[in-house]
Order: structure tokens, then C-alpha cells, then sequence
């Protein structure tokens, strides 16, 4: 069976690598690449490699990322003479966070044209994951949210959270479509009434995105 895989962004999210650490595993061959993803067993040897205090060969991390893949907890590895790798809990639980986000990725995203214009919604719904981001982010809890969409589980507020922190908006958002502001008079259904705020939501998040990528740009300029 094929193992699903993660982007780059979700490796650096979920298990804290920083893309220098990433794309330099990437560059070496480190961790095989298959269709610009990566596999979630490859944050093992990913993550140990970032913290350690020393560099290592290409050679030595090719080879440490492969026993990794099939290493059991406690096994060793010989990074030099007197000097051993060992697979710890903590190495394996990344691991196991990632199939957890990947086996909730599955469940709970979906996105379709026919639905929010295909913005990425928890599946069987209306609601944008990153308008449960905001609203988070906004100061409400997994228990409003639990509140006001009884008929979820709150696992799927978690993940919205994580998938939109591992996929936030580029660029700077285009104005209201039209469709939302057309016919001021006439009064929105309450269905559209809640695609357009959930829009514009996305749209001010997007917003202070672009703004504080540009505020960080000009500083380092």
C-alpha cells in the first residue's frame, strides 16, 4: 500500500524543520522526493538530524535516514567509531503525529468546485478550514466551536487549525467578487450571506499574511 505523503510546508510545521534543514536533506538526497512530497517515516531521521550539535557526512545521513526507516525503538546505529544513534520515543512520536494529521487529512478535508468556489472545507460541510483558523485565532475555543457545529467531531477543529497553518494564503487577496456586493437593496440568502463572510474572513487573513511578508521583505532589504 502506497503511504500518503506531506508537503514541505506540512514537514516544517508539524515536526519544527526549518526549510534550510529540509531542503538541504532534499538537495543531498537525504530523503527521497516523490512528487515534490515527502514521506511522513523520513521526519524520523529529519528531525534527528536537526538536532544534533554536529554535522555529518552525506554519506552517514543517507544511511542514518535509511535505517531509520525500518529501525525499531531502542535499535542503534553507528555514526562513527564509539559514537551511536539511537531510535528514541520521542523520534518515533513525530512520526506518529504525522500519520495522525495525514489519516485526518483524509477525513476531514475536501474541497470541490461546487462547493465555497472550491476553498478547502471540512468534509460534509460549508465551513472554510481557514475560517476555523481565524475564528481561533480570533479567541474562541474548541468549545465554541463545538457549540455552535454540534454535529462535529472536535478533532476536526484541530485539524483545520494545523492544515491551515501548513497551508497559509500567498499574495494579496482580490477584492469582494462582485456577486457579493451587486443588488445592495436585495438582501443575501442565508446561505450566501455565509459564503460571503466566510470570504471575506479568508480575505483578512490573507490580507495581514501578504502585509507581514511585505513588512518582513522591506526590513531585511
Amino acid at each position: 500500500m502506497t503511504t500518503a505523503l506531506l508537503t514541505r510546508k506540512e514537514v516544517e510545521v508539524i515536526a519544527g524543520i526549518p526549510p534550510s534543514v529540509l531542503n538541504k536533506a532534499i538537495e543531498q538526497k537525504v530523503v527521497p522526493v516523490r512528487d515534490a512530497q515527502i514521506d511522513p517515516c523520513d521526519l524520523a531521521a529529519l528531525t534527528f538530524i536537526r538536532d544534533l550539535p554536529f554535522p555529518l557526512s552525506v554519506v552517514t545521513k543517507r544511511a542514518l535516514a535509511a535505517w531509520m526507516r525500518i529501525a525499531a525503538e531502542g535499535d542503534e546505529f553507528e555514526l562513527a567509531p564509539g559514537l551511536m544513534a539511537r531510535r528514541t520515543p520521542a523520534t518515533d512520536a513525530i512520526v506518529r503525529e504525522a500519520m495522525s494529521y495525514i489519516a485526518d487529512r483524509e477525513r476531514y478535508f475536501e474541497s470541490t468546485p461546487d462547493v465555497m468556489f472550491g476553498e478547502p472545507v471540512i468534509r460534509g460541510t460549508r465551513i472554510p478550514l481557514r475560517t476555523v483558523k481565524v475564528r481561533v485565532d480570533d479567541g474562541d475555543t474548541f468549545a465554541v466551536l463545538e457549540r455552535d457545529y454540534p454535529y462535529l467531531e472536535p478533532a476536526a477543529f484541530r485539524f483545520a487549525v494545523r492544515w491551515a497553518e501548513c497551508n497559509p494564503r500567498r499574495g494579496r487577496p482580490t477584492e469582494i467578487p462582485e456577486e457579493f456586493t451587486r443588488n445592495r437593496d436585495s438582501p443575501l440568502s442565508p446561505e450566501r450571506k455565509a459564503v460571503r463572510d466566510a470570504y471575506i474572513a479568508s480575505r483578512a487573513e490573507r490580507r495581514a499574511a501578504y502585509d507581514a511578508e511585505e513588512s518582513a521583505r522591506r526590513s531585511s532589504d
